[in-house]
Parts: C-alpha cells; sequence; structure tokens
C-alpha cells in the first residue's frame, strides 16, 4: 500500500473529562492499520508529531527508516530496564527509578519511543522549574530517562536515543530553590536538649506514668505491657557527629557496629558512593547506642539480631523509607527548640542540613580537608571543600588575623572593632573535634 493511498492522517479536535482542549491524530500505518493518538494540547505541535509519524512510515515502506525499534513500548522497555538495573544498581534506585519514570511518560504524554521529543522534555523542564523544582530533582528525573534510552540503544532495543541531544539544566548554590544552612553550636545544643525532652515526655506517656501515679485505675492497668518509646535523641546526635547521610545510618544495624574499637561500618550497599566507610564514634555516641541496646534487648526479652538496624522510629519500626517522618520530627524538635527553619536568607533546615553542620563544626576544629573527605565520603575533595563554606564571622576574622603587618599608621590607643557573637567551638565544646578524631 503506497503512501499516498495510506494519506497524510488529519488532526481532529476535543475536549477531555476537564475541558481542556486536545488534539487527535488518526492516520493509517504501513499496514494499513488505523491508529489514533493524543499528540498534546498545542495544535502545532499536534501537527509537527503527525508529520513526522507519517514521514517515519513513508521511510518504512521504502526501506529507508534505520531506526529500529523507535516503535517499542515504554512501559516495556521500562520492565526490561528495570531487571537491567536490579543487577548493577542499590534497590534505592531502583524503586526510585520505577516511580520516577511512569510518573513522566503520563506527563510527557507518550506511549512509545517515537513520542518522545526533545521539545516536549524541554517544555516539561520549563513548567516544573516554574513550579519551585530544584534543578537538580529535574535533572534526576530526566536523567534517568535518559540513562533507560542509553541502555536500549547499547542493548539494540532502539536505534536511536532521542533526548541525546537534551544537556542537563545547570545546578549549584546559584539555582537552588531551597538551600540547606547548618546549625549553629547553640542551635545544635537546643535541638538536641529538645531531643531529649521529646523523649523524656514519649517514654512517659507510653508507659502511663502520670495515670499509674494517680493510682486511679489500680494495680492491673499499672502492670499492663505497654511499648516501650524507642529514643530519637542518639540518631540525631549521631548525624550530629558521624557526618553521615540520613539514609546511611538508618541502615547501620547492630553487625556494623564494634563496640570494641568504638566504629561504626557503613556498607558499600548503604552508601551513596557504593564503598565501604568507617567511621569512629564519640564516647556520647557510643554511650547512646549501649543504652539502646539494653532497650531493644529489655523489649525482645534477648539481645537483638546482628542484622537489626540500629536506630527505629519512636514505636520501634525500621526507619527504612520513613524518611518523610522522620523529616516531620526534625521539623517538630525545631520548635521545641525555638529554632526557625528558614533563615532571613532563605536557607532550610532539614536531615541533610545536620550533615552540614557536622562539616562546618570539622572545619572550624581545624580538621584537614583530606581527612574531612574520608569522614564524609566525597570521592571528589571539591564536594568537601564546598561543605567547608558555612563558617561565620568569627572564623573569617581569625583568618584575618593571621594576614602578615604590612607597617602603616600605629593603630594602638584606637577603639578595635567590636566582636562579633561566638559561635565556633572550643575544647570544652560538647561538638569539638579535634584533627585526629577525624582520621580512619
Amino acid at each position: 500500500m503506497s503512501g499516498r493511498a495510506q494519506g497524510r492522517g488529519r488532526i481532529r479536535r476535543r475536549r477531555n473529562t476537564e475541558g481542556t482542549a486536545l488534539y487527535v491524530g488518526d492516520w493509517t500505518d504501513s499496514a494499513g492499520m488505523r491508529h489514533r493518538r493524543d499528540l498534546g494540547d498545542d495544535r502545532r505541535i499536534a501537527e509537527r508529531k503527525l508529520a513526522e509519524i507519517i514521514r517515519s512510515r513513508d521511510l518504512a515502506e521504502r526501506g529507508m527508516l534505520v531506526e529500529e525499534g523507535q516503535e517499542s513500548r515504554l512501559d516495556s522497555l521500562l520492565e526490561k530496564y528495570l531487571l537491567y538495573l536490579a543487577t548493577v544498581a542499590k534497590p534505592d534506585r531502583v524503586r526510585l527509578v520505577g516511580r520516577i519514570l511512569p510518573k513522566l511518560f503520563d506527563s510527557l504524554r507518550v506511549a512509545t519511543v517515537r513520542d518522545l521529543r526533545p521539545d516536549a522534555v524541554l517544555d516539561y523542564r520549563s513548567r516544573r522549574a516554574l513550579s519551585g523544582t530544584a534543578n537538580r530533582t529535574i535533572n534526576g528525573e530526566v536523567n534517568a530517562l535518559r540513562s533507560m534510552l542509553r541502555w536500549a540503544v547499547r542493548t539494540r532495543r532502539i536505534g536511536t536515543n532521542p533526548l541525546e541531544c537534551v544537556t542537563p539544566l545547570p545546578i549549584g548554590r546559584a539555582h537552588e530553590t531551597r538551600p540547606r544552612r547548618p546549625l549553629t553550636e547553640d542551635e545544635a545544643r537546643r535541638l538536641l536538649a529538645a531531643a531529649e525532652a521529646y523523649d523524656r515526655e514519649l517514654s512517659d506517656y507510653r508507659a502511663a506514668a502520670l495515670t499509674i501515679a494517680h493510682g486511679s485505675k489500680g494495680a492491673e492497668y499499672a502492670e499492663r505491657d505497654r511499648l516501650a518509646h524507642v529514643p530519637q535523641a542518639p540518631l540525631f546526635r549521631a548525624l550530629l557527629f558521624t557526618a553521615a547521610r540520613f539514609g546511611e545510618i538508618s541502615q547501620a544495624t547492630w553487625a556494623d557496629l564494634d563496640d570494641a574499637e568504638g566504629i561504626i561500618t557503613l556498607r558499600a550497599v548503604t552508601t551513596k558512593s557504593a564503598r565501604v566507610r568507617i567511621l569512629p564514634l564519640r564516647p556520647e555516641v557510643l554511650a547512646d547506642l549501649r543504652a539502646l541496646r539494653q532497650l531493644r534487648t529489655k523489649a525482645l526479652g534477648s539481645a537483638p539480631s546482628s542484622a537489626e538496624t540500629i536506630f527505629r522510629s519512636p514505636k520501634g519500626k525500621p526507619w527504612g523509607e520513613q524518611r518523610a517522618n522522620a523529616l516531620h520530627l526534625l521539623e517538630s524538635l525545631l520548635v521545641r527548640a525555638g529554632i526557625p527553619k528558614r533563615d532571613p536568607l532563605g536557607r532550610s533546615v532539614g536531615l541533610h542540613s545536620l550533615r552540614h553542620t557536622a562539616a562546618t563544626f570539622l572545619a572550624r576544629a581545624g580538621v584537614p580537608l583530606i581527612q574531612a573527605q574520608h569522614l564524609l565520603g566525597h570521592s571528589d575533595p571539591k564536594l568537601t571543600a564546598a561543605l567547608y563554606v558555612h563558617l561565620g564571622a568569627d572564623d573569617l576574622r581569625s583568618a584575618v588575623s593571621k594576614l602578615p603587618n604590612l607597617g602603616g599608621e600605629d593603630r594602638k590607643g584606637q577603639a578595635e572593632p567590636m566582636p562579633l557573637a561566638r559561635t565556633g567551638t572550643d575544647s570544652g565544646s560538647i561538638l569539638a573535634m579535634g584533627p585526629t578524631e577525624g582520621a580512619e
């Protein structure tokens, strides 16, 4: 059947259930089968898409089309790609890609590889950016799709990657929509104090301490078994003193803890860099972990298994995928501690801010960059250096005071500038971390 007999197809306008106008393409393929597909809400774009479909059909009929597999369904490719990804990536990554890409297909209104067009992806990125989504997040979504298409080309499931020309959006501090900030030393103390107060209150509540003390419900009520509260201050203290990511420390198990040596090992399967990282523990963190083990032993009637995670939710459940719940807990503690979540510069405090806080304290304590790099688990020292910029005016004043005296007027007797409020650490601080403590 010739292209002339099959016709050039046509565009029809219709409205969906929400009343939005859509343009539907209607055409016949080289085998004589009729197709009808939504091509978008812009008539000119829909016409271009239909023209490309007809062009590809006519080229295929003449044996001139070399883009094999471009009619492959994206959902089918994704299913095979996830099977492959499970052999080379972490489970969290597989779940993330499996969650992101179907939503992206729906947003782009695409079903096959041939439906993917760079202009549609660029429009999608622009809409996401205007809605306040960070460039890094948008890049993650689009890059997940590009990676799948590259894999499909590499394994010869499709002929070309239609999004190869789409370059990532710029990232960095200038493009952050919600830049993070570290806590000051005073704020870190207040956060830990708020967490400890929260633990005491929840422990008393779960134990019904007040009701039992009043004796209003009798001995039988007092002797009833109750779910013990799992303290959360140890989690936040560990985040501040190990500089680990929440996803890393929340997956640490009792087998990862070496009590005698005072170290915890972050396994390669749990770290972002996919490399083993060994972290020395400060005495107060080690004491926390010993107390948690005793609490868990009492609750279970025996010591926890080596495969059980150390840090658990207030109700004793593994944190696992509950990052949102951990963030909500942090936000409630910030309110208790009187710490604003967002400062006048628009920088916010989140779980990852605790890692930034630890990096800042390391910098103030004079820990060499190479040691901090090992503690933070960065493959590139530039990443560590970027976290070392969270220094206050007092830190910078100390640096400027070390510049050489180049002569000039005698300034003695003149009023010294008033020092700013001290935010650094000293040798007696609970957050002071000496250079040797960062060594692996």
